[in-house]
């Protein structure tokens, strides 16, 4: 029997796994989440891992039709049962914001063979556990500076770390300083607190 890992390379073989397409991205761009844009946060597999019943949540913003699946996976070392959220559209297409991955004709089906528990969705997801925590973060405004450190962080990580989604993050991290007019010339950020960031999210 493949493992779970032989089981991905196969599926992205066929290519059955890809990154979120880039209609979703755009739509995630003109959110933000503690003064980040969704396109950058949801993009980043160091942004995101550990992180999935929140991020599952903000990744329906730029979905007009989702149900959002808190259940199990048997892959997750976790004691609690409920160990895992994740974006379904249809039975063939899943989101997935650990990884960052689109999942395509049923491969997250067959890969996780997951344990739907609890399902939300347009209808429903005020009604999500973490909702109303979510909601008030959206476009909520963070100083520049505060934003530029961050940024800086995650440039300097996925270039020194790259991974498949790297260009993505570095190319949407670009399109948020056009949007919000943040240049980092004209931003004194403190190199130690740049360091500092990236040890912190390096750890999560």
């Amino acid at each position: 029997m493949d493992s779970i890992g032989e089981k991905v390379k196969i599926a992205a073989q066929r290519g059955d796994i890809c990154p979120y397409p880039e209609e979703l991205l755009e739509k995630l761009s003109h959110y933000t989440f503690s003064g980040i844009l969704l396109s950058v946060l949801l993009s980043s597999t160091y942004l995101t891992n550990g992180w999935c019943h929140h991020y599952a949540f903000l990744l329906t913003r730029g979905m007009e039709h989702f149900q959002i699946i808190r259940g199990h996976l048997d892959d997750i070392e976790d004691e609690e049962f409920l160990n895992h959220s994740w974006v379904q559209l249809d039975n063939n297409t899943v989101y997935d914001t650990t990884d960052g991955f689109c999942y395509l004709n049923g491969a997250y089906q067959e890969i996780y063979q997951p344990i739907p528990i609890e399902i939300y969705d347009e209808k429903n997801y005020s009604s999500f556990p973490l909702y109303c925590n979510l909601e008030s973060q959206l476009d909520q405004y963070v100083e520049p500076i505060l934003v530029e450190t961050f940024l800086q962080a995650v440039e300097s990580i996925e270039k020194e770390k790259p991974s498949i989604n790297s260009p993505i993050v570095l190319a949407e991290i670009q399109i948020f300083r056009m949007k919000s007019a943040l240049s980092p010339e004209n931003l004194i950020v403190c190199q130690k607190e740049v360091e500092r960031m990236k040890r912190k999210i390096l750890q999560n």
